[in-house]
């Protein structure tokens, strides 16, 4: 089911195509009022589509190297080449170490390659660089949940919440994790 759920997401991230941009991803000026308008809304359609700009915004910089390293793991991701995908984020990151939507990939990798200690590194780095990225702090969560640690992935799915709550995944999630906490089977 997590496995299922965080696929869900790294597809997300990916079809939601790879344009590159003259623009700073995470300082990007936008990104504050867009984080606003997440919280405020309480239209799911709006929400989801708030979410697609902000991811949009994250992935944009003016670095061409980073851009295409980036297209390029994501192409791998799409085809589940998992080790391929590292090799172009270790690349994209090489070109532009604070990218935070590059760590944030990385870190998809390592958990979907069952890499746990690689991709918690992975996801502090992007909350040291962004620490608004929902889908960082609701990965780390997804791991908690896989290492059996409720407490630790209830603060992060709850503080994944807490900056974007239209996230279905991630609510389900938080339930399944407060049922456990409660002592009922997930």
């Amino acid at each position: 089911m997590l496995r299922r759920i965080l696929f869900a997401a790294v597809g997300a991230l990916i079809i939601g195509g790879f344009t590159p941009q003259v623009r700073a991803h995470q300082s990007d000026d936008r990104l504050d009022g867009l984080f606003t308008r997440l919280k405020q809304t309480s239209d799911l359609a709006e929400g989801r589509q708030i979410t697609r700009q902000i991811r949009i915004i994250w992935r944009q910089t003016d670095n061409v190297a980073a851009n295409e390293a980036l297209n390029k793991a994501g192409a791998q991701l799409y085809l589940r080449r998992f080790d391929e995908a590292l090799v172009a984020l270790d690349r994209a990151l090489a070109a532009q170490p604070d990218l935070a939507e590059a760590w944030s990939r990385r870190a998809a990798v390592h958990y979907l390659l069952g890499d746990y200690p690689s991709a918690l590194a992975d996801i502090h780095r992007t909350l040291a660089l962004e620490p608004r990225h929902f889908g960082a702090l609701a990965e780390l969560g997804a791991i908690y949940m896989r290492l059996e640690d409720f407490p630790a992935a209830e603060a992060a799915l709850g503080k994944a919440l807490e900056i974007n709550p239209h996230l279905i995944a991630t609510r389900q999630n938080l339930k399944a994790v407060k049922r456990r906490l409660a002592g009922e089977p997930a």
